[in-house]
């Protein structure tokens, strides 16, 4: 059992190559039979797997589940929901159709597997829903049936009802016919005194799956206040995880395509995003218009005084207006800076300097860098290019890999705030959050596998998800949005710089603070000389 420990250990640590070779390890115990081993084990090992969306782990566990005789319907469920998250859908619904054939299943395991089938077509109606294709018809009708089918098995399943809601009120805005029509309000209705009851029964209050649920049957019937009170006690739920949250705003976006442009979506998907920017693993992608486009919204909701995660999320918002691509004449992207006020960090410098990589812009013929003279800063927030000057100041590739550049003309921004101290291990972790342009697409928050894994007076690993793009990209804290180093780089076999031999899978930034030492050093060395 202590290998099960390792894992959630692991998992919460982001560690995946730890994690995997752990579960290699668990592989061997179940197909050798080892004492301990249990279908029970075997399904806690899955879930906690799948809470942590590690499915490639999953799946190939779950095979070794099977091959030693443990192949019992709840696991078969974990591997099918496995594949579907996964994107093999084909693959997930050749299980489930066999399961569904299966006279033996519980009343709780066909309830799954209805949803899951639902699932699966849902999902090939959303792939195919922005293309003239008269299948994706087919698709939206198999689902609405998967789901229907569910609520005759048990009418209170709201889980089912309110995905038939859903769908067949995408149905009706897009003039589609289903081969069984119903009045979705009425649905939708039932399912709020279906949960009306069950808070009412409750001691603990609504569970966040009971939230989401309201949010979507308000937003059938047209009550967008209630929906939006509804998304706030969803979004303040503590057990609302990264991947329920990720899950709504999926629905309400590519189902129900709520949009940040008009209500509901105006007030509720800037709620959610906020909440799941804060939690554990959560990820969210915006581009410079819907940052801003949230920003306003915000303001408009909450004015000066929004409840505290909200105004958080503000606050980092409000940071992609300082932060550049680093581009070709051509608009090609290759990295991304951040405009700092030049006093933060060379003593007397008057006015504000970009910092990125030296292997994005340098003169030093030793670096990859391109010269200033053949790039431009383009601040997507402002609809703003700037010509680069000159570099102010450089330390090589090899060493801090950073570049303060000057601008022709000066950008009415302000400048990115820098933290005045280094960054303290502690538990749990820090995290960190990268806003950059991976592979020189829009402007983009980075908030996957975020913890800080090692720090020492230079560098700080952390395991915040980037791409070719994000080098230079302002790497910030988790609190107030303080630029606490220089993103540059990752790998898969990084030296560790926790304490410990060996390797790890990180990406690495510069420390702010080693930065500034290095610059006020060449000043020193200046005066001295």
């Amino acid at each position: 059992m202590d290998l099960d420990r390792e894992l959630v250990e692991a998992l919460n640590a982001y560690d995946r190559e730890r994690a995997a070779a752990i579960c290699e390890d668990l592989a061997d115990e179940f197909a050798t039979g080892g004492k301990g081993v249990s279908v029970n084990r075997a399904r806690r090992l899955l879930a906690v797997l799948r809470r942590k969306r590690r499915f490639g782990l999953l799946m190939s566990l779950a095979d070794t589940f099977f091959n030693s005789g443990f192949s019992d319907t709840p696991l078969k469920i974990k591997y099918v929901q496995a594949l579907i998250d996964s994107g093999h859908l084909a693959a997930g619904n050749a299980v489930l159709e066999t399961l569904a054939a299966d006279s033996s299943l519980s009343l709780p395991e066909m309830l799954e597997v209805k949803g899951l089938m639902g699932r699966v077509d849902k999902q090939r109606f959303v792939e195919m829903s922005g293309a003239d294709n008269p299948g994706k018809e087919k698709f939206l009708a198999a689902a609405v049936e998967s789901y229907l089918a569910g609520r005759e098995l048990r009418n209170d399943s709201y889980w089912h009802s309110i995905n038939a809601v859903a769908l067949q009120a995408r149905a009706k805005r897009e003039g589609i016919s289903l081969p069984h029509e119903f009045d979705f309000n009425v649905i939708a209705r039932e399912v709020l005194d279906i949960l009306a009851k069950l808070s009412a029964e409750s001691m603990e209050g609504p569970k966040p799956w009971e939230s989401a649920t309201q949010v979507e049957a308000n937003i059938a019937l047209e009550d967008y206040p209630a929906a939006k009170d509804a998304a706030a006690e969803y979004a303040a739920n503590p057990d609302a995880d990264a991947f329920e949250i990720g899950s709504t705003l999926r629905q309400l976006v590519e189902i129900w395509q709520l949009t940040d442009n008009e209500e509901p979506g105006s007030d509720i998907l800037p709620l959610l995003r906020a909440a799941l920017l804060e939690r554990e693993g959560g990820a969210i992608n915006l581009t410079h218009k819907e940052a801003n486009d949230e920003r306003v919204n915000l303001e408009g909701i909450y004015g000066d005084n929004p409840p505290k995660t909200v105004g958080w999320y503000k606050q980092g918002l409000a940071r992609f207006d300082s932060i550049a691509r680093i581009e070709l004449p051509d608009g090609r992207g290759i990295g991304t800076a951040g405009i700092v006020n030049g006093s933060d960090f060379i003593p007397g410098h008057q006015g504000l300097l970009l910092l990125t990589n030296s292997h994005v812009v340098s003169n030093n013929p030793a670096d990859s860098g391109l010269p200033p003279a053949r790039v431009r800063a383009n601040f997507q927030g402002k609809g703003e290019v700037f010509e680069i000057e000159t570099v102010v100041w450089s330390s090589p590739q090899r060493q801090l890999d950073a570049s303060f550049l000057s601008i022709k003309e000066e950008p009415a921004l302000e400048p990115l705030p820098i933290a005045e101290s280094g960054v303290e291990m502690g538990e749990p972790a820090p995290r960190v959050y990268v806003i950059g342009h991976p592979s020189g697409r829009d402007l983009e928050i980075s908030l996957n596998d975020n913890r800080i894994v090692g720090t020492n007076d230079t560098f700080l690993h952390y395991r915040a998800a980037t791409e070719p793009g994000s080098s230079g990209s302002p790497v910030f804290d988790q609190h107030a949005w303080e630029m606490i180093a220089l993103h540059h780089g990752g790998s898969d076999r990084l030296p560790r710089i926790d304490n410990q031999p060996g390797t790890y899978q990180a990406n690495e930034g510069i420390s702010i603070s080693a930065i500034k030492n290095a610059v006020r050093e060449t000043a020193e060395n200046a005066v001295s000389a």
